[in-house]
């Protein structure tokens, strides 16, 4: 099994704990916005609420991209994220992109079933990009 891995952790994982914190102190400053009773001046919870979605989406986003890529001999293709994995078979791989959304700071590899983001600063990645293509070559892979 070959393991690609970002080649900072610290770096991968720093903004979904820093956003995880962030998440945190605004759940604690809108329920003090909302205990607030009427006859004070409060802070105003809408904007906390609105606060709350934002960073919650980013999460969301973030903790879903993937930093490691387990490439086992035979097997699913392995994506390692934050807050989930997602197993693939390279067959099923249709196209590696990077992100329009992102402006290419995040790759999307799309399958069959759907599609899933990737961080590209992997140790080896033009190595794991060459593995996929000798396996699957009707990978289309574009921008890369």
């Amino acid at each position: 099994m070959r393991i690609y891995r970002h080649y900072r952790r610290s770096v991968a994982r720093g903004p979904v704990l820093l956003l995880g914190s962030l998440v945190l102190v605004a759940l604690g400053v809108l329920a003090w916005s909302l205990t607030t009773p009427p006859s004070r001046e409060g802070p105003p919870w809408p904007v906390f609420l609105l606060l709350l979605l934002v960073l919650l989406v980013n999460l969301a986003i973030l903790g879903g991209t993937a930093v490691e890529i387990r490439l086992p001999e035979d097997g699913p293709l392995e994506l390692v994220a934050p807050f989930r994995t997602a197993r693939l078979s390279v067959h099923g791989i249709v196209s590696i992109q990077p992100s329009k959304m992102m402006n290419g700071a995040v790759y999307v590899l799309e399958h069959r079933d759907g599609s899933v983001r990737f961080d590209p600063r992997l140790d080896g990645m033009h190595e794991l990009v060459a593995e996929l293509k000798r396996r699957n070559p009707s990978i289309v892979l574009r921008g890369i």
